[in-house]
């Protein structure tokens, strides 16, 4: 807008200012948001606690997320964002959609090389419990499945241009069938139930897959290197 109308390039420059700072609050306050609900568990999480945590008022949080539903929303569909845009940068180097497969299933069950891909899985837990109260809720939670899926779907037919991959069932049965096992063996490691841990969940899902898709998959020592590159280097494979 022209300075007749009012407004002098100072003023966009102050205006655009504003904005970056507005935008730099709101991550400030949804990567808070993630710590502590991750930390606390969200029935347990006030916003003063978040508040407190960021070093902000409460009013503030509240300006941005009137209520701690619309936060726990933001905040996963923020760290889901940016969980598969690094998820794509850690896969870039999968040479075949075996690899891809592999590193999926790798970084879902068992974290990646980054802050954001060794997300809590008790913040999924949250969000579920959630679902079962809430529409909204709900309604993240589908969009949330149907993320997951699609791009699990996008991995195997890939392999099945390739032919890398083949299917006894259908693709969409087949989809529903893996991503239940892989969200199951979540829920097991993030209960820390003593039974499966993270490296025995990759190993049997893999397994299931590979019979599901028709492919060969051993944890030889080649795979294990393979595997290493998404993971901590203390973490073992069996």
């Amino acid at each position: 807008m022209s300075p007749q109308h009012g407004y002098s390039s100072g003023d966009f420059v102050a205006r655009a200012e504003n904005l970056e700072q507005s935008d730099l609050r709101r991550r400030e306050i949804l990567v808070t948001a993630l710590h502590v609900i991750a930390e606390r568990g969200y029935s347990e999480t006030r916003i003063a606690d978040i508040a407190e945590r960021a070093g902000i008022s409460n009013g503030l949080v509240m300006y941005y997320y009137p209520t701690k539903v619309e936060l726990l929303i933001a905040s996963i569909r923020w760290a889901e964002d940016h969980w598969y845009e690094e998820l794509e940068e850690a896969l870039v180097d999968a040479k075949t959609a075996t690899e891809r497969l592999e590193g999926l299933i790798c970084i879902f069950i068992m974290g990646g090389p980054t802050p954001i891909l060794q997300m809590e899985w008790s913040l999924w837990l949250d969000l579920w419990s959630q679902a079962t109260r809430d529409e909204q809720v709900a309604e993240v939670h589908k969009e949330s499945d149907i993320r997951w899926r699609t791009m699990l779907t996008k991995v195997i037919e890939a392999g099945l241009k390739t032919h890398e991959f083949s299917l006894i069932g259908s693709l969409n049965n087949t989809v529903i069938a893996l991503a239940a096992m892989f969200d199951g063996f979540a829920v097991n490691v993030a209960c820390h139930d003593g039974t499966v841990d993270p490296e025995l969940a990759f190993t049997i899902a893999m397994r299931f897959a590979s019979l599901s898709l028709g492919f060969v998959w051993d944890l030889d020592e080649e795979t294990t290197k393979r595997v290493r590159r998404y993971l901590e280097p203390e973490v073992a494979i069996r």
